[in-house]
């Protein structure tokens, strides 16, 4: 690790993250310098851990920590610290559930948005989109896992797992792809804040 940034981004598809492991080497030490491990939860990137790269040190760390949907290593460089990393794993629960069989194959049309309601709170969802067109049907997309809260709704009801830079939702909390689709409120969240204009 020589530059000052995100040094390495981790996360298993279907899992829960809950450790991690790995060996580090401070071989070039600076005063405040520090590596921090941080989970991302919600939406939220969280500091799990802070290590001290002032003073040379080695050590090989695991470290366990709530379920998170990815994991980072985040180097703050000071001077000519330099840090070395080896043998990262990360292990976890694996997410399993059931088909939700009235929402398989759901069409919505030309529309490029769809509601689901029957849902429970604080249950984590997966939901894969394709395309049809004269009969032709798209490539699948990646999965995407979304988890409802425990007693919010609206714009705050849920947390999808895309690393979105900005998100944009209607006053009722629906999630559209373009400000100028709206009337009235427009709510925006970008880079975990929320910001309200009015059109």
């Amino acid at each position: 690790m020589t530059a000052n940034g995100n040094y390495l981004t981790m996360s298993l598809e279907g899992v829960k993250v809950n450790n991690l492991n790995f060996w580090y080497y401070v071989s070039s030490a600076s005063e405040g310098s520090t590596v921090e491990v941080q989970a991302l939860r919600n939406g939220q990137w969280i500091t799990e851990k802070t290590i001290d790269a002032s003073e040379k040190t080695k050590e090989n760390l695991s470290l366990n920590f709530n379920a998170a949907d990815k994991v980072r290593l985040l180097f703050n460089r000071t001077g000519t610290a330099y840090v070395v990393i080896d043998d990262v794993s990360i292990s976890g629960n694996k997410q399993s559930g059931s088909k939700m069989d009235r929402y398989t194959e759901k069409s919505v049309g030309e529309k490029a948005e769809a509601s689901f309601d029957g849902l429970e709170k604080a249950t984590t969802y997966c939901l894969t989109v394709y395309g049809v067109k004269n009969g032709e049907k798209t490539i699948t997309s990646d999965k995407h896992y979304v988890t409802t809260a425990d007693d919010v709704s609206g714009i705050n009801s849920v947390n999808a797992s895309a690393d979105a830079a900005e998100l944009i939702f209607d006053i009722s909390g629906r999630r559209i792809n373009n400000e100028r689709n709206a009337e009235g409120i427009v709510i925006k969240k970008s880079n975990g804040k929320t910001v309200k204009t009015t059109k």
